[in-house]
């Protein structure tokens, strides 16, 4: 990120952490860039908050919950910093919330006027739209640039990493051969817990295995060890032919293939 791009920029090295509350302001960061609000007092609570993204576009952005501005709307308005009239290349109607609406104008060269001036002016034709006092938007701002570099260095470290382990795949072993899935197992659970047998007073365990077809379908269930209760034999592959849900296995060239799915099933009384 080039020096310009931020204001009151030092090397990253020399700075402290940021301070996320200064002076009245919050500094808040993500990773697009960082911002500073503050609400005011006065009609409707005007909340003004300057954000700058990691690539230096700087805009402010005021809502106030007596406006009635509507979203994407093109305003004419005239900011004054300090008395001084600083220009924006846009203001566009937001809505904040089901009770904020205002708008964000994005501006080219502001922050040096938003740090030394004692308050903002916003006018639009005929009238004020609000006049609010910049108290410590020096500091803040500072720390607001100190929150761009953090972003920034993070960035930064994340970017070598994945040059670091760009030879390592994510997952070495996704897109080879794989059983079929069950693809509904909470269901399947649930029919078993709920079925007639689980209240017999009958209990074991039911391995079993099932053929799936390429698309999924199954084509048979049987019992891969038994629980010594026929009943409950009989209820696990009814229950799965009826209930379950697979997903297909892959072949070694990724396409779906016909295989077989193992598991078991306990039988238990409640309680």
């Amino acid at each position: 990120m080039a020096a310009s791009a931020v204001y009151g920029l030092v090397p990253a090295t020399a700075q402290a952490a940021y301070q996320p509350e200064t002076s009245g302001w919050s500094i808040r960061g993500d990773v697009t860039g960082c911002s500073m609000s503050m609400q005011f007092d006065g009609p409707g609570e005007t909340a003004l908050s300057l954000s700058k993204t990691l690539d230096g576009e700087v805009s402010i952005t005021l809502t106030n919950t007596n406006w009635s501005t509507v979203r994407g709307q093109s305003y004419d308005l005239t900011y004054f910093f300090g008395g001084e009239a600083v220009s924006s290349s846009r203001s566009e109607g937001i809505v904040a919330s089901t009770v904020r609406r205002g708008f964000k104008a994005t501006f080219t060269d502001v922050e040096q006027a938003f740090a030394k001036s004692a308050d903002l002016v916003v006018l639009k034709p005929g009238s004020i739209v609000d006049r609010l006092t910049l108290t410590g938007s020096s500091a803040a701002l500072e720390q607001l640039n100190r929150c761009l570099l953090e972003i920034a260095d993070r960035r930064l470290v994340s970017a070598i990493e994945e040059v670091k382990f760009a030879d390592i795949a994510r997952d070495p072993f996704a897109g080879g051969p794989r059983d079929p899935e069950l693809a509904n197992p909470g269901l399947l659970s649930a029919q078993v817990s709920t079925h007639p047998m689980a209240r017999s007073g009958l209990s074991g365990v039911v391995e079993f295995v099932v053929k799936v077809s390429a698309n999924g379908r199954l084509l048979g269930c049987d019992v891969a060890k038994s629980s010594g209760e026929k009943e409950l034999d009989d209820a696990t592959c009814a229950t799965v032919l009826k209930y379950a849900k697979f997903k297909p296995a892959i072949a070694d060239g990724g396409q779906p293939t016909a295989g077989e799915y193992r598991n078991r099933v306990r039988w238990s009384p409640p309680g």
